[in-house]
C-alpha cells in the first residue's frame, strides 16, 4: 500500500488524540450511566414512585 509522506505524519500525529477523546467520550457515557442507576436504585429502595413519563422499564 502506498500513501503520501504528509497523510501518514498527520495519521500518527493525530491517532492518539483521536483514541484519547473517544476514551473520553466512552468514560463520560458510562459515567451518566452509573449516576442513572444509582438515582434509580435510590428510588426504589426509598419507596419513590417513578414517572412513567420519564422510564420505560425499571426492576426495583
Amino acid at each position: 500500500m502506498w500513501a503520501p509522506h504528509q497523510v501518514l505524519h498527520e495519521f500518527w500525529r493525530n491517532r492518539l488524540n483521536v483514541l484519547a477523546s473517544r476514551d473520553i467520550a466512552a468514560n463520560q457515557a458510562l459515567n451518566a450511566l452509573a449516576k442513572q442507576r444509582r438515582a434509580r436504585k435510590l428510588r426504589c429502595r426509598s419507596g419513590q414512585k417513578l414517572q412513567p413519563s420519564t422510564v420505560r422499564h425499571t426492576n426495583c
